[in-house]
């Protein structure tokens, strides 16, 4: 068992590893020619959020170093790399693939890239916070996975958004300001469920951040 624990600590830390750093590459190289930013301005809407919104992603990265450091120096870092390692490594698998398929313009395939890291997050904070974990009260672990599963939910809506115009859909014919108004308040309604049914500060601050980002950046 102890083998089988350090080995999800080291694949945790690589997987970590190789997501931060594509994501970097990613925009700098840039991937397909364009960066992230000039790809999601190609498909201008009302959940497109203000590039200021975007700065969460350092924020969150930073903080996800805790349970990978946790996972090494806390005696009940095997057990924690034990639970979570796999959701985790799905995350970021999720994280990378949905790069690709972002910045090589398959919006299909990076919306179900998306919804898979959306899930693999909910999934993986529900472990987190189960009760009966020794680690569930401490929150330097819930917040980097609160605020990447809440940041996660704003992008989704967004991605779905970004899809449905890459389809070309049209918004049933109705007035560019109408429709603006009714998918903020789609997106608000979803946003505010997700915060009433995690119970987590964290989740809701990013959640709230993200949705900011909408009504300043929206089209």
């Amino acid at each position: 068992m102890r083998t089988v624990s350090n080995r999800w600590k080291w694949i945790s830390m690589i997987a970590f590893c190789a997501t931060v750093v594509l994501n970097i590459l990613a925009n700098v190289i840039p991937l397909g020619g364009k960066n992230t930013g000039e790809i999601s301005a190609l498909y201008p809407s009302p959940l497109t959020p203000a590039p200021i919104t975007f700065m969460i992603w350092a924020v969150i990265y930073v903080s996800l170093c805790i349970p990978i450091l946790y996972q090494f120096r806390s005696e009940n870092g095997s057990d924690f790399a034990r639970f979570t390692g796999p959701l985790f490594l799905v995350s970021c698998i999720a994280n990378m693939a949905w790069i690709f398929s972002w910045h090589f313009g398959s919006m299909t395939l990076s919306m179900i890239f998306m919804v898979i890291l959306l899930v693999s997050l909910i999934l993986l904070k529900k472990r987190i916070n189960d009760p009966d974990m020794p680690w569930n009260n401490r929150w330097y672990l819930r917040l980097p996975y609160g605020l990447y599963t809440g940041w996660i939910t704003v992008a989704t809506v967004s991605q779905i958004s970004v899809w449905l115009m890459s389809i070309g859909f049209t918004g049933f014919g109705l007035p560019s300001q109408l429709l603006q108004v009714i998918v903020l308040l789609i997106a608000g309604a979803i946003l505010t469920l997700g915060i009433l049914i995690d119970h987590d500060p964290y989740y809701g601050i990013a959640a709230v951040w993200g949705y900011a980002g909408f009504s300043f950046g929206g089209q």
